[in-house]
């Protein structure tokens, strides 16, 4: 949790490699994250095999997280959602969450306008 960062009401934090039972954490650190004031949405990353990333999401209602990991081949629900990202690295797995994330919300943008 103390390498969480924190932007524009989005939070994300990762496991370092090799992390025993970093399913579990993920999962405590996105519910934790999304306690803080002003964050919206959680995602934590976490290593599963040598090609493969693993995203535990949580959301306060506003975003809906269960879209953005739709988007990744994932799923779940409007406020807890997950994916598995293979074959991408960690910082690609995290701009991977972010564009689909921009992509989520801006379809938010375009429908409230309507």
């Amino acid at each position: 949790m103390s390498g969480a960062q924190i932007s524009d009401g989005v939070a994300m934090a990762s496991c370092p490699k090799g992390q025993q039972n970093a399913t579990i954490i993920a999962a405590q650190v996105a519910d934790m994250l999304i306690n803080i004031d002003h964050v919206e949405a959680s995602f934590t990353f976490y290593y599963l095999a040598d090609d493969c990333i693993g995203v535990s999401a949580r959301s306060k209602g506003e975003i809906n997280v269960q879209l953005v990991m739709e988007a990744l081949g994932g799923g779940g629900h409007r406020t807890v959602a997950g994916a598995q990202l293979r074959g991408r690295t960690l910082a690609e797995a995290q701009g991977d969450v972010m564009a689909a994330l921009h992509e989520i919300i801006d379809k938010d943008k375009e429908i409230d306008e309507k």
